[in-house]
């Protein structure tokens, strides 16, 4: 890892929870990985989401900003 992003992380979160932090972020990575494979392999089996499906769901999530 880069001197400089180590730096970045410890002014961050400190010395003493670096390593916890960088585990945190190597299984986030992990598991948007995952994801990114299961998505491929529905489409891959089911074929591509619909647009106007993913709109409409989207549009029912309490946080959504869209149009």
């Amino acid at each position: 890892m880069p001197e400089e992003l180590i730096e970045k992380v410890r002014a961050q979160v400190g010395a003493t929870r670096f390593s916890q932090y960088v585990t945190s972020a190597v299984a986030e990575r992990v598991r948007l990985d995952l994801l990114d494979d299961l998505s491929a392999e529905l489409a891959a089996k089911f074929g591509p989401l619909d647009p106007e499906v993913v709109q409409q769901t989207m549009r029912t999530w309490p946080d959504y900003e869209g149009d």
